[in-house]
């Protein structure tokens, strides 16, 4: 049987390492073809997971390795015929799904104001640290914010609650003395309005600001419910880290803690994941970073502290283990018992 084409087959074709097969989203698709970003490929370390990332994109690569028959080809000519010929094999393929990314602060030092640096690591810039972490350009400005990232001469720091507080504090009453709009603020019309201050510089201005607002570009708009989250957090921790409180008494000193005549609407599921009750009517400040990091002993500790659970209330506590994006009603099946009451669903310990 004769055809117009020849092709060479041969055995043993070696197995290579020097390609790598990748499915493409359509997302990355069109970057490719439309030619107007870069992909880069990002690993904070050796053993971190890689990541590929668009200007406003993360995706995580996985390998899946497989024992399908994948050949690398390359068109040949030969006496006026054309052929194809392998040269490699590959036994994986690079699966691409989305990912948040991550930035890693540890080791970046913390800063409390008047030039006083704590837990002091590796000195790192902001450009240095954005083009080691796995995590896209824009995706790193929202948040190293949320992070509480700053600078200062340059390095890049994390600033302390403590700091974050006095600023935004002195930031809301400038910003009401000078009549500006929650609605329309800009950076340096809000720097400006704070007054001299050698312990307030523009960077750290715009992290709190940044922090604190509902967009990601100027004109900014105050968000006030994270303003009073923040501050009833803040409350929590100064007022119920011991001991619970009657919630009356809560509210009270949530309210005084705000600034005066700053308006606001106090709502505890603003606080969800920073609080328990363990009595009725009584709150008790819960902090994530002192629980234990595997989720049954995270349970054990959470259980001791209140028998019974809202799901509502105890779901920002545990979601950070619900890998696969279960329904958070399911996941906590495999750990713990429920019952309805009403439209409420309540956890209890096993």
């Amino acid at each position: 049987m004769t055809s117009d084409n020849e092709y060479e087959v041969h055995a043993n074709v070696p197995q290579s390492y020097s390609y790598r097969l990748m499915e493409l989203t359509p997302e990355l698709l069109k970057v490719i073809e439309e030619k107007k970003e870069p992909l880069v490929l990002k690993a904070p370390t050796s053993k971190s997971e890689v990541v590929l990332c668009t200007s406003s994109e993360t995706f995580a690569l996985r390998q899946r390795n497989h024992s399908n028959t994948v050949m690398m080809t390359k068109e040949g000519e030969r006496d006026g015929k054309k052929f194809f010929c392998s040269y490699a094999t590959l036994s994986n393929v690079f699966e691409v799904r989305k990912s948040k990314g991550h930035i890693i602060t540890e080791g970046i030092p913390l800063y409390d104001g008047q030039n006083k640096i704590t837990n002091t690591g590796e000195s790192v810039t902001l450009d240095e640290l954005k083009t080691r972490s796995a995590i896209s350009d824009l995706e790193f400005e929202s948040n190293w914010f949320a992070l509480n990232g700053s600078s200062l001469n340059g390095q890049a720091i994390i600033l302390t609650d403590d700091i974050i507080t006095r600023t935004l504090h002195v930031m809301i009453m400038s910003i009401m003395a000078s009549s500006l709009d929650f609605s329309e603020l800009s950076l340096i019309e809000v720097f400006q309005s704070m007054g001299e201050d050698p312990d307030i510089t523009i960077d750290i201005v715009e992290t709190v600001l940044r922090k604190f607002v509902t967009n990601d570009r100027e004109p900014y708009q105050l968000n006030k419910a994270k303003v009073v989250q923040w501050y009833g957090i803040e409350t929590l921790r100064r007022h119920c880290r011991t001991k619970p409180i009657e919630l009356s008494d809560f509210f009270i000193k949530w309210k005084s803690e705000l600034p005066p005549f700053f308006e606001s609407s106090l709502d505890i599921p603003l606080l969800r994941g920073n609080y328990a009750m363990p009595l009725p009517e009584r709150i008790q400040y819960v902090s994530k970073l002192e629980l234990p990091s595997d989720i049954q002993n995270r349970l054990k500790v959470l259980f001791k502290l209140q028998s019974s659970w809202n799901l509502t209330e105890l779901a920002p506590f545990i979601e950070e283990f619900n890998h696969k994006n279960v329904k958070i009603e399911n996941f906590v099946m495999k750990f713990a018992k429920k019952k309805k009451q009403g439209k409420k669903i309540i956890i209890t310990q096993r």
